[in-house]
């Protein structure tokens, strides 16, 4: 029953970016992170009230007023504030880099991301009426969250849970499809505002903007349609990816890359006040996560370590060659750990038994034969 439970979180092989992987790409992220933060602007007293709090913007109003609350403690030193943030964001990038200190960084990670995801993206904007996928939705803090669960390190697996990482594939683009809705704004306006929030300085960005935007315009309800059957498509298909363990992984890469490049103009890196790269190069890592590295035989599943599982192979030649030598008799391939339902602690047990079994005659035939020369 254990070994059944166990099995259910195991992959059909290794896949491309295990755990290690993970940790290092957060690492690398938070290092672009920290380095981003530190540019000048961000260190004027303006900054929160300003440029922070933007995330308010069409948010209900208890949001509103928590992100307010939560700023406003640290708008008279903002400067210290906005240091503090960038070494805590250097030092998880450098702990999960190197390896060292790994569950704390990750932990500490996961904290600072929820606070981030809070005050600095008003909860991803999923609360706005504007949040798509496309633009960001829900937020790439969350997905800090998310990819930092899915990293914790594991004894004996060094990949991702198979079912954590199929519940959040499935929960992010089956939630993106249902953003496309027009809950409370027409569906071209939505696209539009976050397009144009998005616009970047760099001409060759802003002319794949325009292009989706025009295109967006007059089609804006086929484009929201489109986009939904297709999100949703991605993300069930990785319930029944048996058969096509690549497909669904590389669609979902492919639409984010696609979305980061058009709609989240590389997260703004290429000018200055990015905060971070954006959603789009978080789901190309979830998505490589689940990405098989070799083709492996059908059925070739990662198993749990067993301690015994190491001698079995040993104590079953040495039981077959003490067999060919007479040591056994009949069945001894058996009892040497040979048979394929025997563990490796089981065949050796037998193994020992069976030594005792064969050893015992020829003891006994060496002690009469001293007992008779004495007398």
């Amino acid at each position: 029953m254990e070994d059944a439970s166990i099995e259910q979180h195991l992959w059909e092989g290794r896949r491309l970016i295990g755990r290690l992987g993970l940790q290092r790409a957060l690492g690398v992220i938070w290092l672009i992170d920290a380095g981003l933060q530190a540019e000048p602007a961000k260190f004027a007293h303006a900054y929160p009230l300003g440029t922070l709090a933007q995330s308010v913007m069409g948010e209900p109003n208890w949001i509103n007023r928590s992100i307010f609350a939560g700023i406003h403690p640290f708008v008279a030193y903002w400067p210290l504030w906005n240091l503090g943030a960038v070494l805590i964001q250097l030092v998880i990038g450098i702990c999960l880099v190197t390896g060292r200190f790994t569950k704390g960084a990750l932990g500490v990670s996961i904290i600072w991301a929820l606070v981030v995801w809070w005050l600095g993206e008003g909860f991803g904007t999923l609360l706005s009426g504007f949040g798509l996928m496309a633009a960001g939705a829900p937020g790439p803090a969350l997905l800090y969250v998310l990819l930092a669960v899915m990293a914790w390190p594991r004894a004996g697996r060094p990949d991702v849970d198979h079912r954590t990482w199929t519940v959040t594939w499935v929960t992010l683009w089956v939630s993106a499809a249902i953003l496309e809705y027009p809950f409370s704004h027409p569906v071209g306006q939505v696209l539009q505002a976050n397009l144009e929030e998005n616009l970047s300085t760099t001409r060759l960005l802003a002319s794949t903007s325009t292009w989706f935007g025009h295109v967006a315009s007059g089609h804006a309800v086929t484009v929201a349609v489109a986009l939904a059957v297709l999100q949703v498509t991605i993300g069930l298909g990785a319930l029944f990816a048996n058969g096509w363990p690549r497909l669904w992984p590389a669609l979902g890469i492919f639409l984010s890359l696609f979305f980061w490049v058009v709609v989240q103009q590389l997260g703004g890196l290429p000018g200055t006040g990015a905060t971070d790269p954006d959603l789009g190069p978080l789901m190309v890592v979830l998505g490589l996560a689940a990405w098989p590295a070799l083709r492996t035989g059908a059925g070739q599943r990662q198993k749990p370590k067993d301690p015994g599982a190491r001698r079995a192979p040993q104590v079953a030649e040495r039981g077959t060659r003490r067999s060919q030598r007479g040591g056994f008799g009949p069945g001894s391939a058996w009892l040497s750990g040979a048979h394929p339902r025997m563990s490796g602690r089981k065949a050796s047990r037998e193994l020992a038994a069976q030594n005792e079994l064969v050893a015992a005659p020829a003891v006994r035939a060496r002690t009469s034969h001293r007992r008779a020369g004495w007398r």
